[in-house]
């Protein structure tokens, strides 16, 4: 049963005051500041990688890579040597995380699978401060990779 009708006349805006009492709308507040974040961000040598052709964006020249298998530690090891000194990879295209798929139940265990193919040469990362022990960020399409290199039993490379 529907209610009862209720004739509305034209609406009324809101609007300033006139006079004093519209004063205080205008008026400016002392020690209002903004703040600084207490952070720099830094800048990272990134490069840009198509997985399905193997080419890498680097700066202003694109250059053909062998990935091997695809895995995150042979990607890693063709795109440094390409590149050194690179400290992000966005994969632009090709989706290599999604290899071999279907042996998993569902696409984000196959991307955590690729995320944690076993290298010699790469670990996962962990960061500092409120990043600690923060490594792969797991998503189905989007993916997001933190590797560092293994710590050889000579000391630092």
């Amino acid at each position: 049963m529907p209610g009862p009708v209720v004739e509305a006349g034209p609406r009324e805006l809101p609007t300033v005051p006139e006079g004093a009492a519209g004063a205080r709308f205008e008026a400016v507040t002392t020690g209002l500041v903004s703040k600084r974040p207490n952070f720099t961000q830094l800048a990272r040598a990134t490069v840009f990688l198509d997985a399905a052709t193997g080419e890498l964006a680097v700066r202003d020249r694109v250059v053909r890579l062998d990935l091997g298998a695809r895995t995150p530690g042979e990607i890693l090891d063709a795109v440094l040597h390409a590149a050194p000194g690179t400290e992000r990879v966005y994969i632009t295209a090709g989706a290599p995380w999604h290899d071999g798929a279907e042996r998993w139940s569902t696409l984000k265990d196959a991307v955590a699978a690729w995320l944690n193919t076993p290298s010699e040469r790469w670990t996962t990362a962990v960061g500092s401060g409120r990043d600690k022990l923060a490594g792969h960020f797991v998503h189905q399409r989007q993916p997001v990779g933190r590797y560092a290199p293994v710590a050889s039993p000579d000391g630092p490379r």
